[in-house]
């Protein structure tokens, strides 16, 4: 099992490497050179304060959802040597405040266009008010291209109003991403959507022994572990067993809940459901993203 490292546990920083074994210490990259060329994926921060997620193709950058502030967006891409300059677009998964708490700030100051169910727009009216004059209305079923990426949407499973996973296909690569983060179940557009994608970004939340002797009220406890709730470790250990079988070789772990998980059991509980599931585990990279800082994917 090749284990990745977040940019927070390395000592030093570059611009976007898109080399086989990057800079930082102890971080290990499955992808050859000729594979990425110049793509970059990482997760700016991942957790219940917010969530953002980088994906470049040339001179071409996406954000996939837009959580915590704009100043920790922008604080993230410059850890990256990276600029908003380049973001041609946000995504939106769900209208929930740690995916579109830095929206209406993005927008007064940088004008871009936001993608977004039209149901999730909808429950944002009210909370939200720049970001209505740049949205563009999806249903929960749709494709758009960005430079010469191809983003598609699919419908998760989370107690929002709607909620959706994206898949970006690269031209001319032969990668292929995918995203489901809140998300209750694996249901069977995930796995439809999901399978034969190359690198992942799917969610581990919760240890379940954590989460049912922690702190949160029961009431909580029950929205967590509800089909609509939020995926824990087992589960996710399952959903990668599906997706390596498909041809993923690169998973990063994300939305982990800082009460009720750590990096390293969500990492373990994956790792040995790879294992019990026989597949060769030496090639695959796993890593969990980093609650505040930059994670790379590729």
């Amino acid at each position: 099992m090749i284990i990745s490292g977040s940019l927070a546990e390395c000592k030093n920083t570059a611009k976007e490497p898109d080399i086989k074994k990057s800079s930082f210490s102890n971080c290990t990259i499955t992808s050859t050179p000729d594979e990425v060329g110049d793509i970059s994926i990482y997760t700016l921060y991942s957790g219940s304060g917010g969530n953002c997620i980088y994906v470049r193709y040339g001179n071409d950058a996406i954000l996939i959802d837009c959580g915590s502030s704009a100043r920790a967006v922008k604080r993230s891409l410059s850890l990256l040597g990276a600029d908003i300059s380049l973001v041609r677009g946000i995504f939106v998964t769900h209208e929930h405040q740690d995916h579109v708490a830095a929206l209406d700030v993005l927008c007064r100051h940088h004008h871009l266009p936001i993608h977004i169910t039209s149901e999730s727009e909808e429950a944002l009216y009210g909370k939200m008010f720049t970001m209505h004059d740049y949205t563009i209305t999806h249903t929960p079923y749709y494709t758009e291209t960005v430079g010469k990426m191809t983003i598609r949407s699919f419908p998760t499973p989370h107690d929002s109003v709607m909620s959706v996973g994206y898949t970006i296909e690269f031209e001319g690569k032969d990668i292929r991403f995918g995203i489901a983060t809140d998300i209750g179940h694996i249901s069977d557009e995930i796995i439809s959507s999901l399978t034969g994608c190359t690198h992942v970004i799917i969610e581990a939340n919760h240890d379940i022994s954590m989460l049912k002797y922690g702190p949160y009220p029961a009431w909580l406890k029950r929205r967590i572990l509800s089909p609509y709730g939020h995926l824990s470790n087992d589960d996710c250990g399952t959903l990668a067993c599906t997706l390596v079988d498909g041809g993923a070789r690169s998973i990063l772990l994300a939305h982990l809940s800082e009460e009720n998980n750590r990096p390293d059991i969500a990492v373990r509980t994956v790792s040995e459901a790879l294992a019990r599931a026989s597949f060769d585990t030496s090639e695959i990279s796993l890593a969990a993203a980093n609650a505040h800082t930059p994670t790379r994917l590729i």
